[in-house]
């Protein structure tokens, strides 16, 4: 029995995490702040410093959060990484519900992990997408037709790009997971309290979290000579898990049901991606072919 009180108790402290504790209340104070609970009066509380003006996340909020200083880091940094690994899910319903006082912006944390990934990548020379770009060269020396070609040498383009714009990249990946999270959770009862910019900013946070595991995972493998892809893939679809039976509060096994629908109906959006580009590609060459004839 007391083995399972420590389990409940740990389980209510990821809850609730570590916030900042309210100040004593005072007669006749006008607002309560989001984030720690204080009543107080003017524009920002004086016991966490949140402006009052602290709203619902908007798509204007993604803009404002990447044009932030990437150079503002404090403890901010450290209490995100930690409740990311802590308490993930819970973290970013607290973040979304307007605890952003004690968070580091994702965004902004994305940009600026992405950068310390490129740069450990560079130092240890773990070329991760080497392979991939290796095997769509295979594909382009057996391919005879012009369509095809076109296809592959964009989608060589396609892995270089990603390659070099890890940020961009995570951000293009979130908006794809987008659509296919918010219909998988539609009818959960905290999944159809969430718009698709919250969604975003759930997915940023995720995104966060992946790349802090490719910079522990990356010297690993490079220190044991060993290719560590499938690792992080795995690694990968096991925290998606965790955040969603935290953010969601639903069972594991749901969670993985719905995380497979997720899966499914963003690979159907990347097919169906891929069918439009065909497309366009083999008008343009129509095109060029009835211009090079006359």
């Amino acid at each position: 029995m007391n083995i399972l009180r420590r389990i409940d108790a740990l389980l209510d402290s990821q809850r609730q995490g570590h916030h900042i504790p309210p100040a004593m209340e005072g007669e006749g104070e006008q607002c309560t702040c989001l984030c720690c609970g204080t009543l107080f009066h003017g524009n920002y509380c004086p016991q966490c410093g949140q402006s009052r003006l602290t709203r619902r996340l908007v798509l204007s909020d993604i803009v404002a959060h990447m044009a932030s200083s990437l150079t503002n880091l404090d403890g901010q940094l450290m209490h995100t990484i930690r409740d990311l690994f802590t308490r993930p899910g819970y973290m970013i319903w607290d973040f979304i519900g307007g605890r952003r006082a004690e968070y580091f912006k994702p965004v902004q944390m994305l940009f600026f992990l992405a950068t310390i990934y490129v740069l450990l990548n560079m130092v240890l020379k773990v070329d991760t997408e080497a392979g991939i770009i290796a095997d769509i060269d295979k594909e382009m020396v057996d391919e005879k037709t012009a369509e095809a070609l076109q296809l592959l040498q964009w989608g060589r383009n396609i892995v270089e790009w990603v390659h070099a714009n890890k940020a961009l990249s995570a951000l293009l990946s979130n908006l794809l997971l987008l659509l296919p999270l918010k219909w998988a959770f539609r009818k959960t009862e905290h999944g159809r309290m969430l718009n698709l910019t919250e969604y975003f900013y759930a997915l940023a946070f995720i995104g966060c979290q992946h790349l802090i595991i490719a910079m522990v995972v990356m010297p690993a493998g490079k220190l044991l000579g060993t290719d560590t892809s499938n690792a992080l893939s795995v690694v990968s679809v096991m925290t998606y898990v965790w955040v969603y039976h935290q953010l969601f509060e639903l069972s594991w096994w749901r969670c993985v049901r719905r995380g497979i629908v997720v899966a499914l109906l963003m690979l159907l959006e990347i097919v169906v991606l891929v069918f439009l580009i065909g497309v366009i590609v083999g008008i343009v060459a129509a095109i060029k072919g009835v211009g090079d004839a006359s």
